[in-house]
């Protein structure tokens, strides 16, 4: 049996020859290094969920048809050749369930079972039959009837563990895409299938990747408590294992400024160095080149920067500049706290900001912002023609000084002062 992660492989190798696309052009749409997307394409790395899903996105792809379904019955209306929704009239699936479904209203409704969420997601998306029939299939697999249980009381005891490693994983992964979209739409807060992702067990020492996968790299928080805990061990993390005696040392202190500022530009680490690089006191912004697939030249993304942040970028601005941009690259994803280095790299701040940003401010913006910014990304958005004349500048400021300041009040009072001096 082929396992999920030579079919992915081999799904997208196909795809990009078909299209013309490079490794390189593909991982600039997405948040990850050419160099790992070639280690997943060759089967050298296992891809993660977070992987699957943005390069997904990048193609204009399913989630199911990259890890297994009817390829040709399953490409999505945002593939390369842009047709438009209104051409392709969403199909009403065979919802697995005879019980009537409720109106969805919002996350304080713990009654919203899973095929109810799943019934929504349906008639929103423009799914193909061959994906309706995958999901359904995972369903059925992985959570029977109790996909009419409230989805707030389901655990990892009520689903079906009892599969090959390879046919869970791929089950898995489909249903937390359907789960990833109701959190950003505030149905519900927490993504069960990621959490029974993570318990999964680690490949053994020499284990072959096509027979056990590795814990994929993923962030996942119940609460905001639970997301600021994470945020505050990351970044004080940086100075050391003893959380009472920090090292103050200048090297350290730049560090943890440049991944204040990373993580909330959230941006590729490429275009953090070249904001930092490029800003001037006195900018509310820097003009970056984001290149894509379908234009050929690549638009410009204005990436905000606030005044507070502005001064961390310019206290760091020279320690940057000393560096060569691969070695300091190294540097930065060297410099991550051990802990967290299987959960949280440099190529994660996006995620980071999506998943926080829905924590914090998740009824604060506008359904257009969210879709194209907090949902698809700013590449992704760039690419469609209907949409990349609009940039939202003032709402991704707006979005940005909360995040930032969520960022700093993470930081522990007593050495607030010293760290943002």
């Amino acid at each position: 049996m082929i396992g999920y992660a030579e079919t992915f492989a081999k799904n997208v190798k196909r795809i990009i020859k078909e299209r013309d696309i490079s490794v390189k052009q593909l991982a600039e749409k997405t948040s990850y290094s050419k160099s790992t997307l070639k280690g997943v394409l060759t089967q050298k790395e296992e891809p993660t969920l977070t992987l699957v899903e943005e390069v997904a996105t990048a193609l204009g792809i399913h989630v199911f048809a990259l890890l297994g379904g009817d390829l040709e019955d399953n490409v999505s209306v945002r593939s390369n050749t842009n047709e438009a929704i209104e051409n392709n009239p969403p199909k009403t699936p065979q919802i697995l369930t005879t019980q009537p479904q409720e109106p969805l209203s919002g996350k304080d409704d713990l009654t919203i079972t899973f095929i109810g969420i799943y019934d929504k997601y349906c008639k929103e998306h423009n799914l193909k039959p061959n994906t309706v029939k995958g999901y359904n299939a995972a369903i059925r697999k992985l959570l029977g009837d109790k996909g009419n249980k409230p989805y707030a009381s389901l655990e990892k005891n009520d689903l079906n563990l009892a599969h090959t490693k390879t046919t869970l994983r791929q089950y898995l992964y489909s249903l937390s895409t359907i789960i990833n979209w109701a959190i950003s739409e505030g149905f519900c807060e927490r993504n069960l299938f990621q959490i029974v992702v993570r318990s999964l067990p680690k490949a053994a020492p020499g284990t072959s990747t096509s027979s056990l996968v590795k814990e994929p790299r993923l962030l996942d928080f119940a609460s905001i408590k639970e997301a600021k805990t994470f945020m505050t061990g990351f970044l004080m993390g940086l100075f050391g294992d003893n959380a009472e005696d920090y090292d103050f040392s200048a090297n350290k202190v730049l560090l943890f400024k440049f991944w204040v500022i990373h993580i909330t530009l959230a941006t590729r680490i490429t275009d953090t160095i070249k904001v930092i690089k490029e800003y001037k006191s006195g900018d509310d912004g820097v003009i970056i080149a984001i290149n894509n697939l379908n234009y050929n030249i690549p638009p410009t993304f204005k990436v905000p920067v606030i005044e507070p942040l502005g001064d961390l970028i310019l206290a760091v601005k020279d320690f940057v500049l000393g560096y060569k941009e691969a070695y300091f690259t190294k540097l930065i994803n060297n410099s991550a706290p051990k802990e967290y280095k299987e959960s949280f790299t440099s190529s994660s701040s996006r995620m980071l900001y999506r998943i926080i940003i829905n924590l914090i401010a998740k009824n604060e913006f506008s359904t257009e912002i969210k879709e194209l910014y907090l949902n698809k990304g700013v590449k992704t958005t760039l690419t469609d023609k209907n949409t990349r004349e609009h940039d939202f500048y003032p709402e991704r400021r707006s979005i940005e000084e909360k995040y930032f300041t969520w960022i700093i009040g993470a930081i522990p009072k007593k050495y607030q002062v010293n760290l943002l001096k």
